[in-house]
């Protein structure tokens, strides 16, 4: 069964006993929402909120584009699918869902991309609900990633007792540096989970991570950006090399970088566009 259509219904109701009293007094503001099936079988609601009701039937209208759509997910797994093809059995497919769906279809996209066997996918739900992400980890036949929202030892925690994922990504920058960002490897090497720091920073962040990741025992892949890496010698002096996969680690002291600084004291600033952090729909995506 499948929702095919939404409508609502506005109208005024009198407030006194005669139908008068709709044109002489205020009167009341009903909403009924209706939805429809494509096997025949409807719903009704009621959001009458007085003076709210047409904030109410506005909010009621952008739903509409929500639903677990079947086109979105049939998109998606084609495009892994096309991946798959064409970097063969030997290539590692990580999935990032952001964050944005709900729980079922995370775990119906995770069930139908099973066979092209992704790494992980990353940020299957919204932030907040341990149980969410746990029913999540229960039920998909991919591995679950996330944490590069959470920042302290104490939220990530409850994640490590329950289990519930099988890769923790913090942010170096997001949990107060590389310390810290042992303390989370260590908790959770004890509940013999990996990690898989989140890196979404600039050469700085990379280098201090990147030691940090030399430091675990339970390392498993360190997230960059080939773009950005072929970029940082213009901000950096550094000897990075990626080779079949991997990156060595310098002999240089400190971070192993030398900062360009009188390049960067020349460099423009703009200031940047705020990302867009909501849906064509008007829903709330996160980050």
């Amino acid at each position: 069964m499948k929702i095919t259509a939404t409508k609502t219904y506005k109208f005024s109701v009198p407030t006194g006993q005669d139908t008068a009293a709709l044109i002489a007094s205020s009167a009341k503001t009903w909403l009924f929402f209706k939805i429809e099936t494509d096997v025949g079988l409807s719903g009704w609601g009621e959001g009458s909120g007085e003076w709210l009701v047409p904030s109410v039937e506005a909010t009621l209208a952008a739903w509409e584009e929500l639903l677990l759509d079947r086109d979105p997910i049939d998109h998606s797994v084609a495009c892994v699918e096309a991946m798959r093809r064409e970097v063969g059995a030997g290539f590692d497919i990580l999935l990032d869902a952001h964050g944005s769906p709900t729980p079922e279809m995370s775990v119906e996209f995770a069930r139908r991309t099973a066979a092209c066997r992704p790494l992980l996918l990353e940020e299957p739900v919204k932030t907040g609900s341990v149980e969410a992400l746990l029913e999540v980890t229960r039920k998909s036949p991919v591995p679950i990633a996330t944490g590069e929202k959470l920042f302290t030892l104490g939220q990530f925690r409850p994640l490590i007792a329950e289990r519930a994922c099988a890769y923790l990504q913090p942010d170096l920058t997001h949990c107060f540096g590389i310390a810290h960002l042992l303390e989370i490897a260590r908790a959770a090497e004890a509940e013999q989970m990996l990690m898989a720091p989140h890196n979404a920073g600039g050469p700085l962040c990379t280098a201090a991570t990147l030691q940090a990741d030399a430091l675990m025992g339970n390392f498993l892949i360190q997230e960059t950006n080939h773009f950005w890496l072929s970029i940082y010698d213009h901000y950096v002096e550094h000897d990075w090399c990626v080779e079949d996969g991997h990156i060595a680690l310098s002999d240089a002291p400190g971070l192993g970088v030398e900062v360009k600084e009188a390049d960067l004291a020349a460099l423009p600033y703009e200031p940047m566009a705020y990302r867009q952090y909501r849906h064509a729909d008007g829903s709330w995506k996160g980050w």
